[in-house]
């Protein structure tokens, strides 16, 4: 199933990688996410260890708008306007920001006067109140009409509540997680709502004057908010992170029907959706929305019962037109329409990608196929691809049975099945079930767990091709293999110590007769399958493998280690057939064809090496950090002779993960490359002969202008000169310029700059430069993007040239003066 990246047209070491698609996390676990005005947009907030930026993101498509703030401030607290498009951020610097997010311009900036970092930021439900709470407690109130600010004081503690509505503001702090209420306009304290034992972290304003207050304590509290008091105390049985009052298009869609004064939405650590009547007396859960394809249960008087599965506990929830989104704690985001089905999930955030696999088709379009990735939680993100198209980011995150520590590998197999293996020494095989051609339909269903289990951490799987038999390999370190049946996994054959230190990978011949494992102690070892016989043992590296993998012709293996060396071995003598020396440490790689290799670095970097050549022949710069992984979605073209060695298919497609979250997809563009290139180069040389022909014929403004598209600074100079000793008045004609475009004039002040330089061909440049003097003023020419970079050098050889010009004049005139009185 390995791809090639080199056309059987081009030659074999021509080799062009490009990325067509990047899934890029915008959402940080913890932050908030909030919605715009218009109902379609949201606003979500990444950091990083280098800074914060803020996202605009459209629900309609799943994709980035527009990016607000780079990573150059620290952002620690945000806020949307309700009633416009205005964003409110706050830095590190404790300075309060403006932005505009349809637009992206930034606004005022102005003091915060607060001496701690600001942590939560409310505005009211017109846009002209701005409230921010910083870290020791300390609560201002902003009236951005006339840019008046006053101090709420109380507060002792970390704020974890602020919420402006009503003409009022909502403040509570976790020291003695008291709701205090006060008046927007006056900032004076109208109030207190006392009752709950841990943090506040959520507030909802119902009809006929009263409240619903939600925590960590586990309970729904309703007040009356006409004289403060508490009306009732609902327990959640969870910790809840967020309350908010529940549309009522999705309550009738749900069946839940008009009730007085409305119903509240909560979500928290079950990571169900609980929908709520505390209007009544007898205050009950009347629903709960698993998440999942619309799961729904009804509840009787103590609350409805739902599905066991879901992915994280809720973190945010909002409204979002007449649907819902939430974020969830695993990074997420999922939008539920007006009748309670789950419409889109896709990965606001995505922890180190460890391990990618391209999955099954599905439906019965063939090419339309499943990416599958681990993200070193307990969750498999299935993300959905067609060939041709950039990658849909759209995902959906499957927790697998029994799975509650982190992935660390996986391996597919015919038949839609799936192993994997987490930290805790099991590894279980499932089954992958599509229905239809969405995300919807696809769910993980658990056959069975490979008894007796692994003592350490699971560190490798591998597989054969026909998916009967497969390999696993632990950190103690110890080797099983085990037969696969409709059943379960069953061992087979079991090596201990096989090397001194951990097996970090595994690797099945495409015959299914050799297992490669390379390990911690530098070498690689060769077993027979399915007994495990040892076979032989190559050694070579300086530090730990960390990748193996056979040619397709099975007489090379290939190996990557941290000693940054990409080996390949020749099985038939166990000898090194190449040594490919790199500059960083390698982690994973795969075969294009029999004489390339693709590899993935500590820098981030994709590389593709020649093995005939020892040398890389393409390298692309990829990931921020370590690249983990790589993967094969084997689409790739045949190749034109199967059996030359130095040919390979081409138009496949890789997938990377690394470090930093990111899902990078990589296209062969190679024939697409050498077809460019062609077209270029002929496309060229007829430009080269009209100029030819243009200069023949005496036409030398339009010969002026195709020598400077086609980027030649000496012809251009050339056919200057002959246009200053044609005017007859040594100088360059501005209409002539004029009638250029203008990146043909920041070409010609490009090459003016170097022409200057020197003194025999300065007298050009000055004439170009005096024309397009004339034709532009100062502001324009300064707009060009290379004004600013020629002109220091263009002044200081323009001075050069002017003193000699006045020392030769001085001479002349002195000769003058000789030549007119012999005398003197």
């Amino acid at each position: 199933h390995q791809p090639g990246m080199t056309s059987a047209s081009s030659p074999p070491d021509e080799v062009e990688l490009r990325q067509v698609s990047e899934l890029r996390p915008f959402h940080s676990p913890g932050s908030a996410i909030h919605a715009g005005h218009d109902g379609r947009h949201v606003i979500c907030q990444r950091n990083t260890s280098d800074g914060s930026s803020l996202f605009v993101v459209d629900t309609t498509d799943c994709g980035i708008h527009r990016e607000l703030v780079g990573q150059t401030e620290k952002v620690t607290a945000v806020a949307v306007s309700p009633a416009d498009s205005a964003v409110y951020t706050a830095n590190k610097e404790l300075l309060l920001r403006r932005w505009d997010w349809q637009t992206g311009e930034t606004g005022s900036t102005w003091r915060s006067f607060h001496r701690s970092p600001i942590t939560l930021l409310a505005v009211s439900e017109d846009g002209r109140r701005l409230a921010s709470g910083s870290s020791d407690g300390a609560v201002r109130l902003w009236d951005r009409g006339n840019g008046d600010t006053r101090p709420c004081r109380g507060h002792s503690g970390l704020l974890s509540l602020l919420r402006l509505a009503a003409g009022q503001l909502f403040s509570a702090d976790g020291h003695d997680y008291r709701v205090r209420v006060w008046s927007a306009t006056s900032a004076e304290l109208s109030g207190a709502l006392e009752g709950h034992q841990s943090a506040v972290t959520g507030l909802c304003l119902m009809d006929e004057g009263w409240a619903v207050t939600s925590g960590r304590d586990q309970v729904l509290i309703v007040w009356q908010l006409s004289n403060y008091s508490r009306l009732a105390t609902v327990p959640t049985d969870e910790s809840l992170e967020c309350c908010i009052r529940a549309p009522a298009g999705l309550a009738e869609s749900l069946g839940l029907g008009a009730v007085a004064g409305g119903l509240v939405l909560t979500g928290g650590q079950s990571g169900r959706l609980k929908f709520w009547d505390l209007s009544s007396s007898r205050r009950r859960c009347l629903l709960e929305l698993s998440r999942g394809d619309g799961g729904q249960s009804g509840g009787g008087g103590g609350g409805g019962e739902s599905a066991e599965y879901s992915p994280g506990s809720v973190q945010c929830a909002l409204t979002l037109g007449d649907g819902l989104l939430v974020a969830r704690q695993a990074g997420s985001v999922e939008l539920y329409s007006g009748s309670g089905r789950l419409e889109a999930e896709w990965c606001g955030a995505l922890g180190e990608v460890t391990c990618v696999l391209a999955g099954p088709p599905i439906g019965d379009a063939s090419a339309t196929r499943l990416l599958l990735a681990t993200d070193s939680g307990p969750f498999l993100r299935v993300f959905l691809w067609r060939p041709g198209d950039s990658a849909d980011w759209r995902c959906r995150s499957l927790q697998l049975h029994g799975e509650l520590d982190s992935l660390i590998c996986c391996s597919l197999l015919p038949g839609n099945r799936l192993l994997t293996a987490a930290k805790g020494g099991r590894v279980r095989l499932h089954r992958l079930e599509v229905a239809g051609q969405s995300l919807a339909g696809v769910r993980a269903v658990h056959i069975g767990d490979l008894e007796p289990g692994h003592e350490g951490h699971v560190t490798a799987l591998a597989a054969t091709a026909d998916g009967n038999m497969a390999a696993s390999a632990c950190e103690t370190p110890v080797i099983k293999a085990f037969r696969v049946t409709d059943s379960g996994p069953t061992v087979v054959a079991m090596v201990t110590r096989p090397h001194e230190k951990a097996v970090n990978c595994l690797a099945v011949s495409p015959n299914d007769t050799l297992l490669a494992a390379g390990s911690r102690d530098k070498s690689v070892s060769l077993w027979s399958l399915p007994k495990l016989r040892p076979i032989g043992r190559l050694s070579g590296h300086k530090r730990g493998v960390w990748s193996v993998k056979f040619s397709r012709h099975q007489q090379l293996l290939a190996s990557v280690s941290a000693d940054c060396c990409a080996r390949v071995w020749d099985l038939r003598d166990l000898s090194c057939h190449r040594c490919l020396q790199g500059d960083h440490p390698l982690y994973d790689l795969d075969w294009l064809g029999s004489q390339h290799l693709v590899t993935v670095d500590q820098s981030g970097l994709v590389r593709v090496w020649s093995v005939r050549d020892r040398a890389p022949v393409a390298t692309r710069e990829g990931h921020n950090g370590r690249a983990w992984c790589i993967a094969s979605l084997g689409d790739a073209a045949p190749a034109a002779d199967a059996t030359d060695e130095g040919t390979s298919g081409s138009g496949g497609h890789w997938l990377t993960g690394g470090e930093d979250g990111r899902l990078l997809l990589w296209r062969d563009a190679t024939a697409e490359a050498v077809a460019e290139r062609a077209e270029a180069r002929a496309d060229a040389l007829a430009r080269e002969q009209r100029l030819q022909n243009l200069l023949g014929s005496g036409r030398l403004a339009e010969a002026l202008a195709l020598a400077l598209s086609l980027a030649q600074p000496s012809r251009a100079r050339g056919i200057v000169a002959d246009l200053v000793a044609a005017s007859g008045c040594g100088r360059l004609d501005p209409e002539l310029v004029r009638g250029l475009d203008e990146p043909l004039q920041q070409r010609l002040l490009e090459f003016s700059a170097g022409w200057n330089s020197n003194s025999r061909t300065c007298h050009e440049a000055q004439c170009a430069l005096h024309a397009l003097l004339l034709v532009r003023t100062p502001q324009q020419l300064l707009a060009w993007p290379s004004v600013r970079r020629h002109l220091p050098a263009l002044l200081a050889f323009t001075e050069r040239h002017e003193r000699r010009a006045q020392q030769l004049a001085a001479c002349r005139h002195l000769i003058r003066l000789l030549a007119a009185d012999p005398a003197a």
